[in-house]
């Protein structure tokens, strides 16, 4: 388990940036799937289900303002940064993981 605090930026606005502070780093990946899915819902209201690829979701990521980690490593008692590159190469494992 590696606590990770995802930095976000959802616009090219300063104003946009946030973070989101999770346990694990598969719960932060949750987390930016939610953020994908939560904007499905708000471009289609009346919409109850949703699907989309890996690409779909690559897309909304380059999107934003920014993204990135800070992942807890044990060893040195420090977070290291993690990039959108790096946020990506996860999500695409985390989601070929869920599907097996």
């Amino acid at each position: 388990m590696s606590h990770t605090i995802l930095l976000i930026q959802h616009t090219g606005s300063k104003g946009s940036r946030t973070f989101m502070d999770h346990d694990t780093v598969a719960n932060a990946l949750d987390a930016v799937c939610q953020l994908y899915e939560g904007k499905l819902k708000s471009q289609h209201p009346g919409q109850h289900s949703y699907s989309y690829d890996v690409n779909d979701l690559f897309r909304y990521v380059d999107s934003l303002g920014d993204i990135s980690a800070l992942v807890f490593d044990g060893r040195i008692q420090a977070y290291q940064p993690k990039s959108k590159e790096w946020v990506k190469e996860k999500l695409l494992a985390h989601l070929r993981r869920i599907a097996s």
